[in-house]
């Protein structure tokens, strides 16, 4: 999972530690692993607890739920993959906010390896890119 690193936007990239979500409930996802980590937030894996539909689940840090223009740029990056509908950009399916204030999205899971990693073995033939 690739998560936004924060150059140029403003925002420190240092991360404050936050208090693992693992074991807890969003929306109707139960949250059971840790996907990474970025200089917006945390990622974890959700399950639905009935149809077993994993998610990626997105939780702004706790600092920048707190500044209006990262809630407001969160909020867009919502909206704005909802109202692209492209078969090559991942889907919202929720976005709310946790009683402690931290904002979320919960977004299709996509399992495999991230960009940086695959580029670690050389560049891609064409046909691949």
């Amino acid at each position: 999972m690739v998560v936004h690193s924060g150059a140029g936007f403003g925002y420190s990239c240092a991360m404050e530690q936050e208090t693992s979500l693992i074991g807890t409930t969003i929306g109707h996802y139960s949250i059971i692993d840790y996907l990474g980590k970025g200089s917006m937030g945390e990622v974890y894996l959700g399950i639905h607890p009935t149809i077993k539909r994993k998610v990626a689940v997105k939780v702004l840090s706790s600092s920048l739920s707190a500044r209006a223009d990262m809630v407001s740029r969160f909020t867009v990056e919502a909206e704005s993959v909802n109202r692209i509908n492209h078969p090559n950009i991942i889907e919202v399916y929720d976005f709310g906010e946790l009683p402690g204030g931290r904002l979320y999205l919960i977004m299709e899971y996509l399992d495999g390896k991230d960009l940086e990693t695959i580029l670690q073995k050389g560049p891609l033939p064409l046909e691949e890119v």
